[in-house]
C-alpha cells in the first residue's frame, strides 16, 4: 500500500511539472470594477458623468461596470508591471447608446489601438481584443466623451499569452517543454510508473 501511494504521488508531481498552467492571472487591478469604484484607476480630464454602477446599462459581468459620459475628452489609466518582451492580450467589454460626437478608444504606452465608432449604439456588450508587446512598465488608458449619452466599459482584462525567452548564454540548456507536448511527455510518464508498479508488483509475489 505505501508502494502505491508513493507512485501515485510521484504521478501527481510529473502532472504538475508537464501539464502547463490554464489560469492566466489579470495583471490590471478592479478590471472588473467590483470594489465599486475606480481604486487602482487614474482618471484625468473631464470627471464629470463618470461613475461605477450596478446600473446603467447592466454589467457585463460580475456586479458593477464603469459609466462613462463627460461632455468634453476625459481619461481612465493604470499603470501594470510586466515581463519585458511578453505578448500580452488585451481585453474589454463596451457598449454605447451613441449620440453625436461620442468618442471611445483604447491606447496602449500612448499609441492608439482600437478603432471603435461610439456613434453607432450598441444594443449588447461587445468584446474588443487585441495584443501588445510588454516593457516591464506599461499604461493602458481609455480615451471618452459623450455628449449625449453614455458609454459602458466593463471586463477589462491583460493576460500573457506568450513569455518572452532569452537563449541560455552558452547555447545549452534544456529547452521549455511546449504545451502541444505535454500531453506526449505526460503519457509516457504515466506508462514507464505503470510498468514500474507492476514490476515491483510481480517480484512482491514471487
Amino acid at each position: 500500500m505505501k508502494r502505491v501511494k508513493g507512485l501515485l504521488a510521484l504521478l501527481l508531481v510529473c502532472i504538475s511539472l508537464v501539464l502547463p498552467s490554464v489560469a492566466k492571472a489579470n495583471l490590471l487591478c478592479n478590471g472588473g470594477f467590483e470594489f465599486g469604484s475606480f481604486a487602482c484607476w487614474t482618471r484625468t480630464g473631464d470627471l464629470s458623468f463618470t461613475s461605477v454602477t450596478a446600473f446603467g446599462f447592466g454589467p457585463e459581468e460580475g456586479t458593477r461596470s464603469a459609466l462613462l459620459g463627460p461632455r468634453s475628452l476625459g481619461f481612465l489609466s493604470q499603470t501594470f508591471i510586466d515581463n519585458p518582451g511578453d505578448t500580452l492580450q488585451v481585453s474589454f467589454y463596451y457598449q454605447s447608446n451613441g449620440g453625436a460626437g461620442a468618442v471611445f478608444e483604447a491606447d496602449f504606452n500612448g499609441n492608439p489601438m482600437t478603432a471603435i465608432n461610439a456613434v453607432i449604439p450598441t444594443s449588447v456588450w461587445t468584446q474588443v481584443i487585441f495584443t501588445a508587446t510588454a516593457t516591464g512598465s506599461d499604461i493602458l488608458r481609455f480615451d471618452y466623451l459623450s455628449a449625449s449619452g453614455f458609454i459602458g466599459l466593463d471586463g477589462v482584462d491583460i493576460t500573457v499569452v506568450a513569455t518572452h525567452q532569452d537563449p541560455p548564454p552558452d547555447g545549452g540548456g534544456s529547452p521549455i517543454p511546449e504545451p502541444a507536448r505535454a500531453p506526449t511527455l505526460l503519457f509516457f510518464g504515466t506508462s514507464a510508473l505503470f510498468l514500474l508498479y507492476k514490476k515491483r508488483r510481480t517480484s512482491f509475489s514471487h
